[in-house]
């Protein structure tokens, strides 16, 4: 049957369909809506809605199979971004495909190449899915608001740049020169020191080996060596080395934008790292949307080559099996593993700082995690194989207390999961939702707090575990995100004013500045830049409680001179690294908050 025939036939079946619905006496008893109100489906099909969730009426009996109905009552749905954003795909296609054409529309293009995500000619069939592919590109929805001053963060982005257009250097005013060699091994001398802070998963030892090899295959690829130079330019903080910065920038989003064969570990693990390490770099830097837009990428390239099943008990399909396969090299196994929750870690925590959805929807089917925890080292995997798991974040969200996986690189990944998981809830309450919807976020809540309650009774890294600074510090951070995860669920709005949670918010603040100040992060001069937004989570919280407390509503048992300068601490703190790290907005957002609430 062609194309026409069941158009035709479709036709039909809704014409009987019609003729054997309701009566419009009956079709009009169904209340009216507010403009704008109906579901997805029904706006599409022009149809009368009664709003009804999860599915309204005319879906239910509709000869279409529809799922829940969507309803976009906070702007645009996901649905029609996605398609927004497919037909702006296919209309660039048809540009590149057709250059000849004059009828091109006159559009903005994304300034960073998205090649990167395909793959070469040479190795066909292992492509990255249109799915993981339109994930990876999140970074075209509405613009992204702050974390915690819901001011809109506008692009840094210049949007005359087309798809694969290269930037010419010469035209903003860089410096061309290469640096010295000696400087450039500084350089990544520096990197090297603080690789753990910024999400560098690739073994240092072995990158220092092939920095500079003589044979090009076995050096890093290109895109990856800038990164990493431009973070030792970041890191060095040197006037000498920052007449660089710009420079290293503009090649290393131009290098980690070319296409890249997929067939080799090496250098799609590579390829990650970079993309990391540039989504880190950009978030350092205040550039919220470009640091979003390589972290989707990374994302991107994790699960679309499935890397995220690699050590679990079911292989994934095509390229995972073609390329993921078991070595017996334990620093190649742990990079495949850390690579993984490097990409999570990022991910999670920098979408509840933007109070966005991860890029990791680890539920939905496909998508689930299966790569085990992360290891502090691997050993002899030939006389010790890790076993196979699956579920990995499922089965941690069940037991959280379990004993496997005690390593403080998991214990970073799992502070990063309940970070997520609690921004996730904190962001399903809307004030006019109805009941149900509320009692369910209600019995939620709970759920997850003793999960957290759990993880944190079974005995967490200490600071004197640490074995060098950069683990000190991530030890530091675990710490510090999951008390802001519980300060963040806590104080879910559909708890209102809820005495048991707010002393579980203060209990959490106060640990959280504990271990700040037990880890002495005020006499460091780098700090991974996402500390920033968990202090300013800390400080609302105090400044809230610090309101009721001149109201006669507090439950505190410090006094408000006390808490007034554990406030005090944490501004100091904040502003000490607001210049480095652009944080000056989140300095206003808590001064704006204490002028409101302490006035």
């Amino acid at each position: 049957m062609n194309i026409m025939s069941r158009i035709a036939v479709q036709r039909i079946c809704v014409l009987i369909h019609a003729m054997s619905s309701p009566s419009n006496q009956e079709e009009s008893a169904i209340p009216a809506l507010p403009r704008g109100k109906a579901c997805g489906n029904c706006r599409r099909r022009k149809v009368k809605c009664d709003g009804a969730k999860p599915i309204c009426r005319a879906c239910s009996l509709s000869l279409g199979t529809f799922s829940d109905c969507e309803y976009a009552e906070s702007g645009r749905s996901q649905i029609q971004i996605m398609e927004e954003t497919i037909a702006l795909i296919e209309s660039r296609i048809r540009e590149l495909e057709s250059p000849e054409s004059q009828n091109h529309s006159v559009t903005l293009q994304n300034p960073y190449p998205l090649a990167g995500l395909y793959t070469s000619p040479a190795s066909p069939g292992m492509d990255i899915s249109m799915g993981v592919f339109l994930s990876s590109v999140a970074w075209a929805q509405p613009p992204v608001y702050d974390a915690v001053s819901g001011v809109a963060l506008s692009s840094p982005i210049p949007l005359s740049m087309g798809l694969n257009e290269p930037r010419d250097v010469s035209s903003v005013g860089l410096r061309q020169e290469e640096p010295p060699a000696a400087i450039m091994q500084a350089l990544v001398h520096t990197f090297v020191h603080h690789s753990a802070e910024i999400g560098g998963f690739l073994d240092t030892s072995r990158l220092l080996e092939v920095a500079d090899h003589t044979d090009a295959d076995a050096r890093p690829i290109p895109a990856l060596m800038l990164a990493v130079h431009l973070w030792g330019i970041r890191l060095s903080d040197s006037a000498e080395f920052n007449d660089y910065e710009e420079l290293y920038l503009s090649r290393a989003v131009d290098q980690v934008a070319q296409s890249l064969p997929l067939d080799c570990p090496r250098k799609v693990l590579q390829k990650i790292q970079a993309e990391i390490l540039l989504a880190y770099y950009f978030f350092s830097k205040g550039r919220n949307i470009e640091g979003r837009y390589h972290a989707s990428i990374a994302v991107g390239l994790v699960l679309g080559s499935q890397l995220h099943k690699y050590g679990g008990s079911e292989q994934g399909e095509g390229i995972c099996a073609t390329i993921w396969t078991p070595t017996m090299d334990p620093v190649e196994h742990g990079e495949r593993i850390d690579a993984v929750w490097a990409a999570v870690v990022l991910t999670n925590t920098w979408m509840a700082a933007l109070v966005a959805p991860s890029d990791i929807p680890f539920s939905s089917p496909g998508f689930t995690i299966d790569t085990p925890w992360p290891s502090d080292t691997y050993g002899d995997i030939a006389l010790q194989p890790i076993p196979l798991s699956k579920g990995t974040i499922q089965k941690f969200l069940r037991e959280p207390a379990a004993a496997e996986a005690r390593s403080n690189k998991a214990f970073l990944a799992k502070a990063a999961v309940l970070l997520e998981r609690a921004s996730y809830l904190h962001l399903q309450y809307r004030p006019d939702a109805p009941e149900n919807e509320t009692a369910g976020l209600k019995n939620s809540i709970p759920i997850l707090d003793n999960v957290i309650g759990g993880y944190l009774a079974s005995g967490l890294p200490r600071l004197d575990q640490a074995s060098n600074p950069s683990d000190r510090m991530n030890i530091t951070l675990a710490h510090t995100i999951i008390h802001a995860a519980r300060i963040k669920l806590q104080s879910t709005h559909v708890l209102g004013c809820d005495v048991a949670s707010r002393k579980k918010v203060l209990q959490a603040a106060k640990r959280m500045l504990e271990i700040t100040d037990q880890s002495r992060v005020q006499d460091t001069e780098f700090v991974n830049p996402i500390f920033g937004h968990l202090w300013t989570i800390c400080t609302l919280a105090y400044i809230s409680e610090i309101g009721r407390m001149r109201s006669g509503d507090s439950v505190a048992d410090d006094t408000e001179i006390h808490l007034l300068q554990n406030v005090d601490k944490l501004v100091e703190l904040v502003g000490k690294f607001a210049d480095r790290f652009c944080w000056k907005g989140l300095l206003e957002t808590i001064e704006a908050a204490r002028a409101q609430s302490l006035a």
